[in-house]
């Protein structure tokens, strides 16, 4: 019972540093106390609060402050999504997996949020850069290796402690510069520049814990006899409570197939809350449906500088499915009939186009009859 406790508080701290990191910031300025929009809810942010109207100044709050508002079927998916995601984990990942996964998490999550406060309050301090370096280049690596020690394959832990360490601090240093500037930039994906950058930064507590652990086994090897001793008893402790959890597991192949169920469920979930979150940005943002008619146009090699709709609809109907028609008009000659739909089935918008015959086309083509 102790075991499982221990390994479901696990699963709901780490979900409840998901949510939390995956805040999304969106107004003007937090620090001139104008409107900002927080949206939240792991993965389709399907919760709002507040609205952001764009002003550069203050805003009286009861002109912003709207409340909760949430979209009801991406609410549900994202529910769905986390407890679907804590019964994967709780399912496939054993205790001291989760734990140490946790520790990474919450280590990177509070040291990036606190250095970024203490950035934002004071970012002409020399005392705070001095804070900062000496917690990023001594006590972050120190207290990974802290945590590691004890463990089998001590490097792999330190490896994969750093990787969650520096992911979560560049998350929570992200979201702390959004609550103070008002908007957080939600192209903060990993593409490749980001990814190059992130393992480099990663090499660095590495390596420093490498040096430590050099040190602590060369430099003070009775210390080290001495601490390495403390830990693998408590290390043969957790073994012994993860082979009587072991021995108490009659149904393994249940659990696998459990597993596995959860993990389809999980992602059917992904899937259905991605159409739905299309569906929702073709709803509130119009450049959505214009940069797939760009697309379109390019891909069928169609060359217009500019074009512009006269039949845009106000609110189009969407529903589980959208589906609408404009007509598009460039250079004051040419017209376009252009069907949009997006299809639960189909992971993108569709987009035909047609160009239709023209009044000064349809002129041209009787002229000569006439004479």
């Amino acid at each position: 019972m102790v075991g499982a406790a221990k390994k479901i508080s696990s699963v709901v701290v780490l979900i409840i540093l998901i949510e939390v990191l995956y805040l999304d910031v969106d107004g003007t300025s937090w620090r001139a106390g104008a409107s900002t929009c927080f949206s939240f809810g792991f993965p389709f942010r399907s919760v709002s609060f507040g609205a952001a109207t764009g002003e550069m100044g203050p805003v009286p709050e009861d002109e912003w402050a709207a409340g909760l508002e949430a979209d009801p079927i991406l609410l549900v998916i994202d529910v769905s999504v986390a407890l679907l995601l804590g019964l994967v984990l709780v399912q496939c990942v054993p205790t001291t997996a989760l734990v140490l996964l946790v520790k990474g998490c919450v280590l990177g999550s509070v040291t990036g949020g606190a250095l970024s406060l203490l950035a934002e309050m004071a970012p002409e301090s020399l005392v705070s850069w001095a804070v900062v370096i000496v917690v990023m280049f001594a006590l972050v690596p120190l207290t990974i290796y802290i945590i590691s020690l004890g463990c089998k394959r001590q490097t792999t832990i330190i490896m994969v402690l750093s990787a969650l360490t520096v992911f979560t601090f560049w998350r929570s240093l992200f979201l702390v510069e959004g609550l103070y500037d008002g908007f957080m930039e939600d192209d903060v994906l990993l593409d490749l520049p980001m990814v190059l950058r992130l393992v480099a930064v990663l090499l660095v507590p590495v390596c420093e814990c490498m040096v430590i652990m050099l040190l602590h086994k060369k430099v003070f090897p009775k210390s080290w006899q001495k601490r390495r001793s403390n830990y693998t008893q408590t290390g043969t402790g957790q073994q012994g409570d993860e082979s009587a959890d072991n021995s108490d597991r009659t149904g393994r192949g249940r659990r696998v197939r459990k597993a596995a169920l959860y993990t389809v469920l999980l992602a059917i979930a992904f899937y259905v809350g991605f159409h739905f979150s299309i569906l929702r940005e073709m709803r509130n943002d119009p450049f959505c449906v214009s940069e797939a008619i760009w697309s379109e146009l390019e891909r069928q090699e169609i060359s217009l500088d500019s074009w512009h709709s006269e039949n845009w609809p106000d609110s189009p109907e969407i529903g589980w499915n959208a589906s609408f028609a404009v007509e598009i008009c460039a250079d004051d000659a040419n017209k376009y009939h252009a069907w949009i739909s997006k299809h639960i089935l189909i992971p993108w918008i569709e987009v035909t186009i047609e160009q239709i015959e023209t009044v000064g086309q349809v002129g041209e083509s009787q002229s000569p009859g006439e004479e």
